[in-house]
Formats: structure tokens, sequence, C-alpha cells
């Protein structure tokens, strides 16, 4: 959303992690990725994936963290991390 130039494997990579969490969860971790879009998302980049699992309840009152496996949870980390340069790959 900054107009700068990125790397699109590292994209596609944080693309896959929200289609693995929506898959598993069936729902979309969150609805906007601009910076203030979304509450959600918000949390998570200030946060980081683990405190945004155990916060954050499924429609149905689900808590997400008892839905993920920990080595879910360990790729979904890499996969999601808001640092290009840290995500896994």
């Amino acid at each position: 959303h900054t107009g700068e130039e990125f790397d699109g494997f590292l994209s596609d990579a944080f693309a896959v992690g929200v289609t693995l969490y929506a898959l598993l969860c069936n729902e979309y971790p969150w609805l906007s990725t601009r910076p203030g879009g979304c509450k959600a998302f918000d949390y998570f980049y200030k946060n980081g994936f683990r405190a945004f699992i155990k916060k954050r309840r499924l429609l149905k009152g689900t808590p997400v963290e008892t839905l993920l496996s920990e080595p879910v949870v360990e790729l979904l980390v890499g996969l999601l991390n808001p640092d290009p340069a840290r995500r896994l790959t």
C-alpha cells in the first residue's frame, strides 16, 4: 500500500498464509491490510500472530487458538510475518 517496489514471491507467501488460515478456520483473518483499514489486522501487525489467535474468536465464538496445532501455528507465524525480509520462503 506504500507504492514502493516489493517482492512478488514474498507477497505470495503472505497470501498463502491468509489462504491457509481461511481454509482451516473457515473465515478470513482480517478484511484489509491497509493501515487503519481493519482493527483485526492492526492488532495482528502490532502484537503478532500468536497474540492475534489468542484474542481472535470465530463467528461461532470458538477461540482460534483451539483449532490450530502448534506446527500449523509455527507455519502461519512464518508465512504471515509482517516483515517480508523475515517471512518464511
